[in-house]
C-alpha cells in the first residue's frame, strides 16, 4: 500500500506537466510590460539621436564656413589683391526655411565673383560681427574683406570678426557656433558654442 504523501505528490507532478503542456504563449500583462520598456528606450534613443544631428549639422556649417574663411585668406595673399567673403541667408521661396550662403568676390564688386555660391543646410543663420560691410543687418550679405597680407581689419587695435552660425529645428531650438578671425594674421579660429 502507498503511503498518502505520495499520491499528493504524484498528483502535484501531474498537475505541473498539464499546466506547462497548456501554456503555449505570453501572457497579456509580459506583453505590455515588455512594449512599455521598447518604448522608453525608443523614446530615449530617438531624442539623444535628434540632439546629435542638429549638433553635427551646425559643426559641418561651420566647417565649410571655416574653409571658405580659410580660402579667401590664402586667394587674398596669393593674389596679393583684396578678396571679399560675403555671407547671408535667404529663403528661396515664400514658407521655405532659410539657408546660409557664402561666396568670394575680388575688386570690392559682388559680379567679380572668385568661387560659386555655396549654401549651408536648411534652417541655418549666420551672423558677422565687425563685418568690413553688411547690406542688411538681419539676413546680410556680410562682407568680410581679406587684405593683402592676410588681415581682416585695416585697423590693428580694431575687434576682431567674429561669425556665428547656427541652425533652428522645427520646433524652434537652436544650436550655434562661432569662428573668429584674428585682425592681426585674419586667421579663423573656432570658438565652437562659446558665448
Amino acid at each position: 500500500m502507498s503511503a498518502p504523501h505520495d499520491s499528493v505528490f504524484s498528483i502535484m507532478s501531474i498537475l505541473s506537466i498539464l499546466s506547462k503542456s497548456n501554456r503555449k504563449g505570453f501572457t497579456i500583462l509580459e506583453l505590455a510590460s515588455v512594449l512599455a520598456i521598447l518604448l522608453l528606450i525608443i523614446g530615449a534613443t530617438t531624442g539623444a539621436f535628434l540632439g546629435w544631428q542638429q549638433g553635427a549639422a551646425v559643426r559641418g556649417a561651420e566647417d565649410q564656413v571655416y574653409a571658405a574663411l580659410s580660402n579667401a585668406r590664402q586667394l587674398a595673399i596669393l593674389r596679393r589683391m583684396p578678396v571679399g567673403l560675403a555671407l547671408g541667408v535667404t529663403t528661396n521661396a515664400p514658407g521655405y526655411p532659410p539657408r546660409g550662403y557664402y561666396f568670394a568676390f575680388t575688386n570690392d564688386d559682388f559680379n567679380a565673383r572668385i568661387s560659386e555660391t555655396n549654401s549651408l543646410p536648411l534652417r541655418s543663420s549666420l551672423t558677422v560681427s565687425n563685418a568690413w560691410d553688411t547690406i542688411d543687418p538681419d539676413r546680410g550679405p556680410f562682407v568680410i574683406r581679406f587684405l593683402p597680407d592676410g588681415r581682416t581689419q585695416p585697423d590693428l587695435d580694431s575687434d576682431p570678426v567674429v561669425v556665428t552660425i547656427g541652425i533652428t529645428r522645427n520646433n524652434g531650438t537652436s544650436t550655434s557656433r562661432r569662428i573668429r578671425l584674428d585682425p592681426l594674421t585674419g586667421l579663423p579660429r573656432s570658438l565652437g558654442g562659446e558665448p
